[in-house]
């Protein structure tokens, strides 16, 4: 009988710590999946945030661009008018327009050069880079 008792209460004992250790399990991954949830959050947040700042810094980029656009164009437009009227005084063909890129504290890229060139081109300008006015003009 006693061997039986034994059994019994073995049996009982494991019975509880299943039970604990399945009640144990369960608040575990209750809490886990709090903790996923809660990060998966945090997560969706941040990508938000990243799209909206990336949205702005596209958007700042294109004003710049736009604001820089028309400071060429409005600098070409200057410049087209200057040289039509010493085209009028000379007459076509007897001067040369210099675009010079190294008087300055920043010189221009080669981008931001054929931006400049392509507006002067609008305005119907001629020009040369130092480089072909002295092939223009020799000096001696």
């Amino acid at each position: 009988m006693d061997e039986q008792r034994i059994q019994d209460r073995v049996s009982e004992t494991t019975e509880k710590v299943g039970t604990l250790a399945s009640d144990a399990a369960k608040q575990a991954g209750a809490a886990m999946q709090g903790k996923l949830d809660q990060g998966k959050a945090m997560i969706q947040d941040a990508q938000t945030s990243a799209a909206t700042l990336a949205r702005q810094a596209s958007d700042a980029g294109r004003q710049a661009m736009a604001q820089a656009g028309e400071l060429v164009q409005g600098a070409a437009r200057e410049a087209g008018k200057i040289y039509r009227h010493i085209a009028n005084a000379r007459g076509e063909g007897a001067f040369i327009t210099e675009v010079s890129m190294d008087e300055t504290d920043s010189p221009q890229t080669p981008p931001e050069l054929l931006i400049i060139l392509a507006a002067m081109a609008d305005e119907k300008t001629t020009s040369a880079t130092p480089s072909t006015c002295d092939a223009a003009w020799p000096s001696k």
